[in-house]
């Protein structure tokens, strides 16, 4: 439990010297309870006797010092302080219990973004070995099932051990022997209880491995909608997620059908206990006015014992049940600080030239580009890859060029590009830009980058916003997004749309056409940044029209722009100023359009 407390302490953002101040505040609420439950026998036994106040020495000074008539009148006061102090009580045990659940969702929502910077923060071989239905899974289920089903039940848990140590010692002082075997008639019930954990535990995993995988085969029935719909496996899908539902309703109602027996033996267990008490006293004793006021005192405090042993168990249940996730969420944070930690080292350790990169730096100004970037002896292998997917590339872009990389698959093209753009850092050789290294700032380097796919990712939002990605709606500059609009010659398509720029496109850009979506790629390539376009296979997938249009786009940019392409359709490449053959990672061709391709064009069009 403590290794389970101290990974909580780590995932969560709360500080330290929070919990020691919660610690507190349950203390204090705890013996607000058991002082109240002790004012209970006093009054008993003062109500059947009034004239007993002059027994206690408090009582009767203060029934002197106020001057009142009676002893009656002074015992209905007393109750009715009693009555104050009770509401007080109350009052301050629910506050404490809203902001328990106030607390748990802030957590939730605060980790929920830590998390989520953390994964987009991470490096880009992180998410290349990693599903975005297991992020979300993460990000959405894993953090609500450690906020609601162990941060809450965990400081409800503790919270009732408080109030049950204090109302133990409470009647400890007053009946020590009844007291102390209700305690030890107690124990085979927490032993029964702990035999159990395990089982709890595994009730949990399975419902968190349910959610899983059922977050899995909605987002693939959801992702490939047309071809489920075409291939007729709709039933598959449906069946899958049958069976998911049915291993979370298993896990869950065996579950909850174990939570609810602790209350109700307990129930049991304090009624006998009183009234066994009592009888056995009768018999005994034949009278039980001397116990009246310690049965008065027992009885109340088994009100609040029953729901405090019971919360603290189903708690605790809750706890062992919700255990997996601590410990999902726990490796998972971990493993990202890890992977940050190694991709940093790996920087430090590299042989680059220039000082390391501001990964992650929010820097707002552009790199200046005035002349050439030139790639020096670039080198990268991937994780736990022996063969270089890059190696030993050194290639000179002057402003203002297009150039154009080709091979087959597995030639490293892509990688290639993916260094450009910051994504991967090389083990070896440097990127220089006008003489000064990208690694210097790789914030301002990205920041004169637009890059276009082969598959543009629209999200289910309006054509402004998904061109201005990653900006707020009231930020976006609307004279900018005019200009890359007609740039990319997506005007006569945006006056077609029902409500222009605002015209909702749909997940995935599902309401517009193949060229159009990439149009708006080249759109939002050049919002974001205008002086290099990176284009990785960008028209691969388009018909011959839609191509011509894009390549017009291109066109109409070549000589304003700094253009580099990755293409298997060699008319997308025909007007590039260079063009550079790659196989197995080095470039082992570079010329002209006719010098490489057409020499070569029967052979490259079998790749």
């Amino acid at each position: 439990m403590l290794r389970e407390f101290e990974k909580l302490v780590f995932i969560l953002p709360a500080r330290k010297l929070f919990y020691v101040c919660l610690a507190i505040a349950f203390i204090s609420i705890s013996l607000l309870e058991a002082v109240g439950i002790g004012l209970i026998g006093p009054f008993i036994y003062l109500a059947s006797d009034p004239e007993r106040i002059s027994e206690i020495p408090l009582l009767e000074s203060a029934y002197r010092y106020f001057s009142l008539d009676s002893y009656n009148n002074a015992v209905a006061i007393l109750g009715l302080f009693i009555v104050f102090f009770f509401l007080m009580k109350s009052y301050l045990s629910w506050r404490m219990q809203a902001y328990i659940f106030s607390f748990s969702y802030k957590q939730e929502a605060a980790l929920s973004m830590r998390l989520m910077r953390k994964y987009m923060s991470a490096p880009y071989t992180f998410h290349l070995n990693q599903s975005s239905s297991h992020v979300l899974h993460v990000v959405i289920s894993v953090v609500k099932k450690v906020s609601l089903g162990v941060l809450v039940p965990l400081l409800t848990c503790i919270s009732n051990l408080v109030l049950f140590i204090a109302i133990s010692t409470l009647l400890f002082l007053s009946n020590a022997t009844v007291t102390l075997v209700t305690l030890f008639a107690m124990l085979p019930l927490l032993y029964l209880l702990n035999r159990q954990k395990g089982t709890v535990k595994k009730w949990g995993q399975q419902t968190t491995d349910a959610n899983k995988d059922a977050h899995k085969v909605i987002t693939g029935a959801l992702g490939g909608i047309k071809e489920a719909k075409v291939i007729g496996c709709n039933e598959y899908f449906s069946a899958e997620l049958n069976k998911q539902a049915k291993r979370y309703a298993q896990a869950s109602s065996a579950f909850v059908a174990f939570k609810l027996s602790p209350r109700l033996i307990m129930e049991a267990f304090f009624i006998s206990l009183i009234i066994g008490f009592t009888s056995i006293a009768l018999l005994a004793q034949g009278n039980i006015d001397h116990l009246v006021s310690t049965l008065g005192i027992f009885a109340m405090a088994s009100i609040r014992l029953i729901p405090a042993v019971s919360n603290f168990t189903n708690s605790l249940n809750n706890l062992r049940n919700s255990s997996y996730a601590i410990d999902l969420l726990y490796s998972e944070i971990k493993a990202l600080d890890e992977f940050d930690k190694t991709e940093n080292r790996a920087i430090l350790d590299s042989k680059i030239i220039g000082s390391r990169p501001s990964i992650g730096s929010d820097n707002p100004h552009a790199m200046s580009f005035a002349d050439s970037i030139c790639i020096e002896n670039l080198s990268y292998a991937y994780p736990r890859q022996v063969k270089q997917a890059v190696e030993a590339v050194s290639v000179q872009i002057n402003r203002g060029q297009s150039v154009a990389f080709i091979g087959k698959s597995g030639a490293g093209k892509t990688t290639l590009i993916d260094i450009l753009l910051g994504l991967l850092t090389p083990q070896q050789g440097d990127i220089k830009v006008d003489g000064v290294s990208i690694y210097d700032d790789l914030r301002a380097w990205q920041n004169i980058i637009g890059y276009i796919p082969q598959a543009i990712f629209l999200r289910d939002d309006t054509v402004a916003k998904n061109i201005a990605y990653g900006v707020p709606a009231d930020m976006i500059n609307e004279q900018k997004l005019q200009q890359v609009i007609k740039t990319s010659q997506l005007t006569e398509v945006i006056d077609n749309l029902p409500e222009g720029i605002h015209t909702v496109v749909g997940e995935r850009g599902t309401r517009l056409s193949g060229g159009q979506r990439q149009r708006i790629g080249i759109a939002r390539a050049l919002y974001h940044g205008s002086e290099v376009l990176i284009m990785d296979e960008a028209t691969s997938a388009l018909d011959n029209q839609t191509e011509n249009l894009i390549t017009e786009a291109i066109e109409e940019m070549s000589g304003k722009r700094t253009i580099i392409v990755i293409a298997h359709r060699l008319t997308t490449i025909r007007n590039c100023d260079r063009i550079y053959m790659m196989e197995q990672g080095k470039v082992v061709k570079s010329g002209t359009y006719d010098e490489i391709v057409a020499s070569e064009a029967e052979t490259y069009s079998k790749a």
